[in-house]
């Protein structure tokens, strides 16, 4: 299905997805300002591509690439045998909302707990994601404790962006060093500059 209006465009391809049994879908918003494409598996970010510049995230040949999110928890650190990077990007969102002009792309998409995933986790929740895209792209979480009993969670975008010169990039900000020095070192893959930023000598995962 394709509409056309306002200077802005929106698309939905769908395609199966046989490895977990659902139907994928994948959204595409554009306006004057860029456009963007968004999977229902996982609310993942597959690209971003402002207008009149090239595209800002990688997209790997084993298919992983744009901005996975990771929710409820990061890396390993969730409950004993949780999968990597939380329970969220392993499953099927709904499209909630849509909205676009000439200016303004918006779409939310919504992940409620079922069964297998509160065998997972141990509660019930729901988890907003929104992307908004205007002269810049804004991307907002919002998880809902649907539970009788509190629980923390961990959250965090995951983006492979599309870079040229490795060594000439640089991560900066305080709240990211800490984890980024301890990678690297970890993975002997880069020189600490903690005035400038980190400096990337080579690929590396978190």
């Amino acid at each position: 299905m394709k509409t056309k209006g306002l200077g802005s465009c929106y698309l939905i391809l769908i395609s199966l997805c046989y490895n977990t049994r659902t139907i994928m879908q994948t959204i595409l918003l554009s306006n004057e300002f860029g456009s963007i494409e968004v999977e229902s598996l996982g609310a993942r970010l597959v690209s971003y591509v402002p207008s009149s510049e090239r595209e800002v995230f990688a997209r790997l040949s084993d298919g992983t690439g744009g901005m996975p999110i990771c929710w409820p928890w990061f890396a390993s650190d969730g409950p004993e045998g949780c999968r990597r990077h939380g329970l969220a990007r392993y499953h099927d969102f709904m499209f909630l909302r849509r909205f676009e002009s000439t200016c303004v792309s918006e779409v939310e998409l919504i992940l409620r707990s079922a069964v297998d995933m509160r065998e997972e986790f141990g509660y019930d929740f729901q988890l907003l994601v929104r992307y908004r895209l205007t002269d810049e792209l804004t991307i907002s979480m919002t998880g809902e404790n649907s539970d009788t009993r509190p629980f923390s969670v961990n959250e965090m975008f995951h983006p492979y962006f599309q870079v040229g010169e490795v060594a000439d990039c640089r991560v900066t900000g305080a709240s990211l060093f800490a984890l980024i020095t301890a990678r690297f070192e970890r993975n002997s893959g880069m020189c600490c500059d903690r005035e400038n930023g980190t400096r990337l000598l080579g690929r590396f995962g978190l």
